[in-house]
């Protein structure tokens, strides 16, 4: 916080977040996926 208000960076609320490894691990892939489920009713043939 001292670094912030040292070079004049308004802020109202600093907090400390610890991920835990799978949720850091999540965060990386959530947009990748080696198998996508096919909705009910749409099962190929």
């Amino acid at each position: 916080m001292a670094l912030l208000a040292r070079n004049g960076v308004p802020f109202s609320q600093v907090s400390a977040h610890r991920a835990t490894l799978e949720e850091a691990y999540m965060q990386l892939t959530r947009d990748t996926a080696e198998y996508r489920g096919v909705p009910a009713g749409e099962a190929t043939r």
